[in-house]
C-alpha cells in the first residue's frame, strides 16, 4: 500500500477499471483487511488515566530498544540525530520542520553509529513531556 496510493482504503479492492489492482484482491478480501486492521492491538492494558501520548505502542517501542542495543556492538564514535518520520493523521505531538522532505511527522532523536549508521537507542518526541529517565 505504500508504494500504490489511493485515496481511501475501499479503493484498493476496487473494481473499476480505472483504479483497478488486482494483487490486493487477491491476496485477502476487504472485509478481512477490515477486521484485522480494527482488531490490531500492542497493548492489552486500556487504561487511560495514563499520561503517556504513547502507552498504545510502547511496549513495540521497548521491545525495539532493547533489539537495537542488543543486536550490535558500536565503533568509536556515536552521533546524535534528529529524525522525522512522515506522519499526515492527526496527533498532538505532530511536527513541523520546514527544512525537512516529509515536512509534518514524528520527531524522534536517534544515537547511532557514524560508521554504518546503525540505530543504537531512540527518543519520541512527544512534547514537553517526553520521557527521557532511561
Amino acid at each position: 500500500m505504500s508504494r500504490v496510493k489511493k485515496t481511501s482504503i475501499r479503493e484498493y479492492w476496487s473494481t473499476d477499471k480505472v483504479i483497478k489492482t488486482d494483487i490486493f484482491s487477491k491476496l485477502m478480501s476487504r472485509v478481512r483487511y477490515e477486521s484485522l486492521l480494527k482488531m490490531l492491538h500492542f497493548n492489552d492494558d486500556n487504561n487511560n488515566s495514563s499520561h503517556d501520548p504513547l502507552i498504545k505502542i510502547r511496549p513495540v517501542v521497548t521491545e525495539l530498544k532493547n533489539a537495537f542495543s542488543k543486536s550490535f556492538y558500536p565503533y568509536e564514535y556515536l552521533c546524535i540525530d534528529e529524525s522525522l518520520l512522515l506522519y499526515k493523521g492527526r496527533l498532538f505531538f505532530k511536527q513541523y520542520i520546514p527544512t525537512k522532505r516529509s515536512r509534518f511527522g514524528i520527531k524522534s532523536f536517534v544515537i547511532c553509529d557514524c560508521k554504518t549508521g546503525y540505530i543504537l537507542d531512540l527518543i519520541i518526541y512527544s512534547g514537553k513531556n517526553t520521557d527521557i529517565t532511561e
